[in-house]
């Protein structure tokens, strides 16, 4: 019997199976840690992504009225102040330093304050309100713009600021000074191939100069009482086929009504002129000056016309003064310096001073913009 008690307990003892108490203790102990930094971590990740959609609204915001400031139209009025060229649905490049046109981006109020600032009242994102604001530094040949972006979310107060200079020089001159020295470099060749339109007949201008249309037949479009008819025209040197100048037209029919004496200034007639110098016809560029105006309808079947007409209506009105070209020179019925206007009635032409008349203008483009030129 004592042996074998002795046989039996000299047998090794069984490892208990499973987790202990304290084990699974710190198991859950380690978990929750891990939980809790995922969790702090998740929250920093939200809200950091929040602060950084928040900086990139507010860039977009200060390059949206970055992009509106570069949006004007005209240099300055070249008359004194109050000229009504530069105001209202004319924002010129003057306007940038002493007031605030441009499109009014953001809704806010956008008047002159102390040391050229602008407040633009605040801009609504989603939930998170941005406050825009500006300081321009004029100069003669550019304004620097500084625009100032502040909002305030759950990391605090932010801020972004954008700053750039907006030239005062034509596109196409500030295009030029870029390309570098002028006389050594040399403009590409364009080649033009005569008659690949059907039915195009070439016209000759001189000994190895001629001047063909694009197409047999002009773009004709009907915007509701206003006819609009284009086209291109090609000048080349018959030799060798080497393109000289392109031009395109556009001809309008617009239905207008007079505007009261006074209310805006108006462009005198853009014409080409011979510069004896280069030997080359010109373009010589209308002038802002006070006369006659009228206006495109603005209800009625005839508010429904081109943005040309606007301009058509606007500015073809003769001057008094001889010193200004007329729009037609051979035109008889100038009456006080400014050609008739006509409305129909009955099947006839009436002239009419006030109210409602028939108009026509032939618009050019120059360096990417048409304008009114003197009639055909």
């Amino acid at each position: 019997m004592t042996n074998s008690l002795l046989r039996r307990s000299s047998r090794p003892l069984q490892h208990q199976l499973g987790a202990g108490l304290i084990e699974v203790l710190v198991a859950v102990l380690v978990l929750a840690v891990g939980l809790l930094a995922m969790g702090k971590m998740n929250g920093l990740l939200i809200r950091d992504g929040g602060t950084a959609n928040n900086r990139a609204i507010a860039i977009s915001l200060a390059q949206q009225k970055i992009d509106d400031l570069r949006s004007f139209k005209w240099l300055k009025d070249p008359d004194p102040p109050g000229a009504a060229i530069c105001g209202p649905g004319i924002f010129c490049y003057s306007e940038i330093a002493n007031s605030v046109n441009g499109t009014n981006l953001g809704g806010g109020s956008e008047n002159l304050l102390g040391s050229l600032v602008y407040p633009a009242g605040t801009v609504v994102v989603g939930n998170t309100s941005f406050n825009r604001s500006w300081t321009v530094v004029p100069n003669t040949q550019f304004n620097l713009v500084t625009v100032t972006i502040s909002w305030t979310d759950q990391n605090g107060t932010g801020t972004e600021i954008l700053q750039t200079a907006l030239l005062s020089d034509d596109a196409s001159i500030t295009a030029l000074g870029a390309a570098g020295p002028g006389p050594t470099l040399s403009g590409p060749k364009v080649v033009h191939t005569p008659g690949t339109a059907p039915d195009v007949v070439p016209v000759t201008l001189a000994d190895d100069l001629k001047r063909e249309s694009s197409r047999p037949a002009p773009d004709v479009s009907q915007h509701g009482h206003s006819t609009v008819v284009g086209f291109l025209t090609t000048n080349y040197a018959s030799g060798n086929q080497q393109k000289n100048t392109q031009e395109e037209f556009s001809t309008l029919s617009c239905v207008c009504e007079f505007e009261a004496a006074g209310t805006r200034k108006g462009m005198t007639a853009t014409r080409k002129v011979w510069n004896p110098g280069t030997k080359e016809l010109e373009f010589e560029l209308g002038e802002s000056i006070a006369k006659v105006t009228g206006r495109k309808p603005t209800s009625g079947p005839a508010a429904i016309q081109p943005a040309l007409c606007d301009t058509c209506c606007r500015d073809h009105h003769d001057v008094s003064s001889a010193s200004y070209p007329k729009y037609d020179p051979g035109r008889s019925d100038l009456s006080g310096g400014d050609h008739q206007h006509y409305q129909a009635v009955s099947g006839s032409l009436v002239a009419v001073n006030s109210g409602e008349y028939l108009e026509a203008c032939r618009f050019e483009r120059v360096n990417g913009n048409f304008y009114l030129m003197q009639d055909w």
